[in-house]
């Protein structure tokens, strides 16, 4: 019984989109589609079934980094003793979460994605861009983590 609920929970789901115009004279509605792979948003269920589907992911780049997964939203922490050691490791931490997600049906969003270096005040912090096979991911100087600002120095 639980598991035929379950299973109505997530598949056979269909949204639209109601399109207004900006001066709020015209609306439409596109029509009912098919959902392939998703949970109702804003669901109470929604982080841990994203949170269970992705459960393997740290399995796959932990010999480069280490994931911190909220919610539905995952970082990844990138350590090493040089610029060049964090470069590779980045690069190859992103391929590997890049191919993950194409194996589960996901897909990387490249343009939210940024990457920040926490230096200490008194070593150098030089900013790059960090190429993937289609994008540059920039590298920026302040990022939002957990609902925290936090900078390059680690001030929040």
């Amino acid at each position: 019984m639980s598991f035929n609920w379950f299973k109505t929970y997530i598949t056979n789901r269909k949204q639209k989109f109601k399109i207004t115009t900006q001066n709020l004279k015209h609306e439409s509605f596109c029509r009912w589609e098919k959902i392939k792979n998703d949970v109702p948003e804003g669901s109470i269920l929604r982080p841990l079934l994203f949170f269970i589907y992705v459960n393997d992911l740290p399995r796959s780049v932990n010999k480069f980094a280490s994931p911190v997964i909220y919610a539905d939203d995952t970082s990844v922490l990138v350590s090493a003793n040089n610029l060049k050691d964090v470069q590779t490791k980045s690069y190859s931490t992103l391929h590997h979460i890049s191919d993950w997600f194409s194996f589960n049906g996901l897909t990387l969003k490249l343009e939210k994605t940024n990457m920040v270096k926490f230096c200490t005040n008194n070593s150098p912090n030089n900013r790059q861009q960090c190429p993937t096979d289609n994008y540059l991911i920039n590298d920026v100087t302040n990022i939002r983590f957990l609902e925290l600002e936090i900078d390059n120095n680690m001030n929040w």
